[in-house]
């Protein structure tokens, strides 16, 4: 009894000895000399820890320059790199807001993990724009970051200027004081740097365009828009006017050193820690019209990688309540160390405020730099910055330069803005309006009327119908894609070319040249064969709805040669069963209505329409089956893959125009040229029952005394009649 119960006092004191000894690892780099805040926050949190009995050591491993040789694109690359890789080596990531989205898919989701309480401090604010992305709270704000318009106070006093709330003002003020301080020979003024430097070239850039949209609240307006272009435009005639090239690009140390000495009238910069409110006024960057600014944040963020154990997750959510907490920022991340904090309410504090500036994280309209479809996003702005640089340090237009920059990220869709997709669109409405006037037209006209034997009216509706629907699916080709969308191009198409397909293959089957049993229930259960069919078409559509495509998008390098666009894609694999079950009964159906046409090659009553038809099933066959290649050909143009698509639709919808209701209406014109004396324009199937006879029944006794292959030779070259079934003699 005693050493069961030393045994299980064992197993207690080892678990207990686990919960007690948990060590978490946080990643974090000092590329914005951060080294102090984090040493703190580790020290603090160690000596709460332990204060606490929480049983947690937190260490930190700070990317350098002093151990790695890194930027900052290279220190996400090494994040990005050990969570792709599953790597338990750390358990917290410090990491820019840019590429939150990006690690969505790694990180632990916070929102059910930390108390509401908490996370309620977060949930104004701009914190939700760093850390939120794909209905997840990918992490939480360490701190949080502005950019700033720093306004010279002793300049602007001297002058009575105020504090530029337009572009339009900050080039008038900015002219007039360097004038004047020129002639008063103070040749060290720098009237506005621009902040375009490598590392802050893409985001001083997007807050330009963000600046001059039209409303306080629309959004950003996109690198494409007049607003965007009309943006660049004026900051390229700032630099012109009172800047200069080497200004503009100027490093960050050379923009620092700038504020310090109290030299600059208006310079953009990110918040600092150091103390330069008696210096500066701190507001936002001002925008097109007054009432309109804009501020970019940034920061950085702390995350949990999902891929740690469930203890070392749990030890973590300690780690980042505590660093995030309302306390620890206020008197850590604010009063020690001078930074912005992602808790809003903390800017109503009057000992916050004496430390950093409340009124413009209050004031500024901000945005963060969020791109769709980007998957690196140092490699796409640092693109963006090189095609710039074009413009406002070359001699490119800005609508050049600005068009080519939202080429990169825009999703290119068919339109009715060029040339090219307008004829095709007026092709299809005339396409479409041709074919319902066959649709009406011709089963009414008692002229033509009769020449349409082949089918009867219902059929003749149903083969119609089949074309009008394909024709129709083709204008789903225009405007954006989405998954209903998708669906539809599919399920048109396809359903489609079973409407066209079963009243041929239904009126082949029930002219066999012999009597059977199969052709005489046909004609008596014409509805339910008819209805079988089309009914499991339906089926198999419903089933392809209920496994919705994935919308795909193609990104290219050279955007100037190459548009992006989006496609349509069948990940799921009971989805993809059920495209190619209902493929292969249409390519089953091909050869089986071939057969059935060279048998009836020479049925007296449908011996042009079988010959029409014969052509008409090749053409088709030919398009679908470019159709089906085009869906695996890597063609890197929209338009291209549009035109040839729309083209291979067009022609199997002229074909069947050209080869059998032309041919119809040249019988109906000229029926001389087409009588046979043998002819009945009995339609096959308006009878109930093929009529038993001598003839036929010796002929049938005949054929099947002979092999298959002979029968189906002597079937093709038997002329015969489809009502009685007999054959034919054509008088000498």
């Amino acid at each position: 009894m005693f050493r069961i119960t030393l045994h299980y006092l064992i197993i207690f004191i080892y678990y207990i000895g686990i919960l007690q000894g948990v060590t978490v690892n946080l990643a974090a780099n000092s590329l914005f000399i951060y080294d102090k805040l984090y040493k703190i926050l580790v020290n603090d949190f160690n000596k709460y820890s332990k204060e606490n009995n929480l049983g947690i050591t937190l260490k930190m491993i700070l990317f350098s320059k002093q151990n790695s040789t890194y930027e900052l694109d290279e220190y996400d690359s090494t994040i990005d790199y050990l969570l792709k890789q599953r790597s338990k080596k750390f358990d917290i990531y410090c990491f820019d807001p840019i590429y939150t989205n990006k690690y969505t898919l790694h990180m632990v989701d916070l929102t059910d993990k930390i108390s509401n309480e908490h996370m309620e401090l977060y949930s104004h604010g701009d914190a939700k724009k760093l850390c939120y992305s794909n209905n997840m709270w990918v992490g939480l704000p360490l701190f949080q970051k502005y950019s700033i318009l720093y306004s010279n106070k002793n300049l602007l006093k001297k002058y009575d200027r105020r504090v530029p709330k337009t572009w339009e003002e900050l080039l008038d003020t900015g002219k007039y004081i360097l004038e004047k301080e020129r002639a008063n020979n103070n040749t060290e003024i720098i009237a506005y740097n621009g902040f375009f430097s490598d590392l802050n070239e893409f985001a001083t850039l997007y807050e330009v365009v963000y600046s001059y949209r039209n409303t306080p609240d629309t959004k950003f307006p996109g690198f494409g828009s007049k607003e965007a272009i009309e943006g660049v435009k004026m900051v390229k005639h700032v630099k012109e006017e009172i800047s200069s090239d080497d200004i503009f690009r100027a490093d960050e140390a050379f923009n620092t050193i700038t504020l310090l000495n109290g030299n600059g009238l208006f310079i953009r910069f990110w918040d600092t820690n150091i103390p330069l409110s008696q210096t500066y006024y701190i507001t936002p960057m001002p925008g097109k019209k007054e009432g309109i600014n804009a501020s970019i944040i940034g920061g950085l963020n702390v995350g949990i990688s999902k891929y740690s154990s469930v203890e070392k997750r749990e030890a973590a959510l300690k780690v980042i309540e505590y660093f995030t907490s309302e306390k620890v920022q206020k008197e850590i991340v604010i009063k020690q160390v001078g930074l912005y904090t992602g808790i809003s309410k903390l800017y109503d504090d009057e000992e916050v405020c004496q430390v950093i500036s409340c009124s413009m994280v209050k004031e500024a309209q901000s945005i963060h730099r969020a791109m769709e479809h980007i998957n690196n996003i140092d490699q796409y702005s640092n693109r963006v910055n090189k095609i710039f640089n074009h413009f406002m340090f070359g001699k490119v237009t800005a609508e050049e330069v600005m068009k080519e920059i939202d080429d990169i990220t825009r999703i290119y869709h068919i339109s009715l803005d060029t040339n090219q997709s307008k004829i095709i669109f007026i092709i299809f409405i005339l396409l479409t309006s041709l074919m319902l006037i066959i649709f009406t037209y011709i089963p009414l006209h008692k002229e033509i009327k009769k020449f349409y034997s082949f089918f009867t009216t219902d059929l003749w509706i149903m083969y119609c119908l089949g074309y009008i629907i394909i024709i129709l699916s083709e204008f789903l080709q225009y405007g954006k894609l989405s998954k209903t969308i998708c669906l539809l191009r599919y399920s048109s198409i396809l359903i489609g070319i079973s409407l066209e397909m079963i009243p041929i293959i239904y009126v082949l089957l029930i002219s066999f040249p012999e009597n059977n049993k199969y052709s005489i229930y046909l004609i008596n259960h014409k509805y339910t064969f008819l209805g079988c069919l089309l009914g499991f078409e339906i089926i198999l559509n419903i089933l392809i709805f209920l496994n919705p495509f994935t919308i795909m998008t193609k990104i290219f390098q050279n955007t100037i040669d190459n548009k992006n666009f989006s496609y349509c894609v069948m990940k799921s694999f009971f989805g993809n069963m059920m495209i190619f079950i209902d493929v292969l009964l249409k390519v089953i159906m091909l050869p089986v209505i071939l057969l059935l046409i060279f048998i009836e090659w020479n049925a007296e009553e449908i011996v042009e329409d079988i010959r029409t038809i014969t052509i008409n099933i090749y053409s088709n066959s030919i398009c679908y089956v470019m159709l089906i290649v085009l869906e695996y050909l890597p063609i890197n143009v929209l338009y291209v893959n549009f035109s040839l698509h729309s083209m291979f639709i067009m022609f199997s919808c002229l074909s069947n125009y050209v080869f059998i209701h032309s041919f119809k209406i040249m019988m109906s014109r000229n029926p001389e040229k087409f009588y046979y004396p043998n002819r009945t324009t009995t339609n096959p199937s308006n009878n109930s029952i093929k009529p038993e006879n001598n003839n036929s029944t010796t002929t049938s006794n005949n054929l099947n005394s002979k092999n298959i292959i002979t029968k189906i030779l002597d079937y093709h070259s038997t002329p015969y009649s489809t009502i009685t079934s007999t054959v034919v003699t054509n008088p000498s």
